[in-house]
């Protein structure tokens, strides 16, 4: 099967979508070596990994953002492409003539909490997924959440969208050195993540337990900051804003728990992760947390800092989930319940 990806996150993006991209497509080169997978970027070329049945799509545009759109369903076509997948949120809006469309996606964020969002923003996110929902002849939806999301604010009918959950990266394993120096948040450090509940709670908590806030962000970091240093928690609590993903893994083993206070998310992915590693999790109650966590983390209601704070001083107490209940979610995000379905919407 000759299948077509946008990989626009796939060579651009280093975080959650960028994440889903690669774990996607290299998964589906390693299962499926038989296929052809091409990718497709307005910017090309690109390295390619090391897996020979990953390839450069053609490019004949001039005008990338013009090419992304429509251009290139003429490379699409040249290609001999079967099924074309969207691998975040969007689809060409040039015709695909005899050539089937999949779109994954991920959250309609902007329709929850608009004011999270320029105007300017959120009409373009809107007019894209409105198109690609359209367009598309299945939609792959990261979770039950974001399923009914796409149901109630685009009309989606219920037959047209498959839920899958993301991957996660294979073969990783716990360091039996854990030494649990830190509580632990990494994502992007936004309004929506909720980080000042984050900072509130731990400041309820009265700990000497250091915080560490992994990620990037822009004026709402800066805020963040500030905050930790005129509540004289700047000796406690250190933001990190540039890990690397190779870092990453030792990061989540040396810590005591993960906490991530977002408000909405369409999967949640840290969560996902930190089980992965046999860390105890603690997020919120709200939207598809639930699902990445399932019976393996432990919730608090959205922006109650002081619910927060209490289920942190149990777990410093020595509060865990069982292994045998980490063990069982994360089955649920392997290449069996997440890849393998994938490659049969393609057939």
């Amino acid at each position: 099967m000759i299948i077509g990806f946008d990989a626009k996150r796939y060579y651009h993006n280093r975080t959650g979508l960028g994440n889903y991209s690669r774990r996607m497509v290299n998964g589906l080169a390693s299962f499926f070596p038989q296929d052809s997978l091409l990718l497709y970027d307005s910017y090309p070329p690109h390295p390619l990994p090391s897996a020979k049945n990953i390839l450069n799509g053609s490019y004949s545009g001039y005008w990338p953002h013009y090419w992304r759109r429509r251009g290139i369903a003429s490379d699409i076509q040249k290609d001999g492409i079967q099924v074309y997948h969207g691998l975040s949120n969007e689809l060409p809006w040039a015709k695909l003539t005899g050539i089937k469309k999949v779109v994954t996606i991920h959250d309609i964020i902007f329709k929850i909490y608009p004011h999270f969002f320029p105007v300017i923003d959120r009409k373009i996110y809107d007019l894209k997924t409105s198109q690609a929902c359209s367009a598309a002849d299945i939609i792959i939806a990261v979770s039950m959440h974001t399923a009914k999301d796409l149901m109630h604010y685009y009309q989606v009918p219920e037959n047209k969208i498959v839920v899958i959950y993301p991957p996660l990266y294979p073969s990783i394993s716990a360091n039996e050195n854990n030494t649990e120096n830190y509580w632990l948040y990494v994502g992007t450090v936004e309004e929506r993540k909720d980080i000042y509940t984050l900072i509130k709670a731990y400041r309820e908590s009265r700990m000497e337990l250091p915080l560490w806030i992994v990620g990037r962000g822009g004026s709402y970091l800066h805020k963040m900051k500030a905050l930790s240093k005129n509540w004289g928690l700047a000796n406690r609590i250190f933001f990190k804003e540039d890990i690397s993903l190779e870092a990453l893994p030792q990061l989540y083993q040396s810590a005591l728990a993960v906490i991530y206070p977002s408000r909405y998310e369409g999967f949640g992915m840290p969560v996902a992760e930190a089980l992965q590693y046999g860390k105890t999790v603690i997020t919120t109650s709200s939207s598809s947390l639930t699902e990445a966590g399932g019976d393996a983390a432990l919730y608090f209601n959205a922006g109650q800092y002081a619910e927060l704070a209490v289920m942190m001083k149990e777990v410093m107490h020595g509060l865990r989930m069982s292994p045998q209940k980490i063990k069982a979610q994360i089955a649920r995000f392997s290449p069996e319940n997440t890849i393998l379905p994938v490659r049969k919407i393609y057939e």
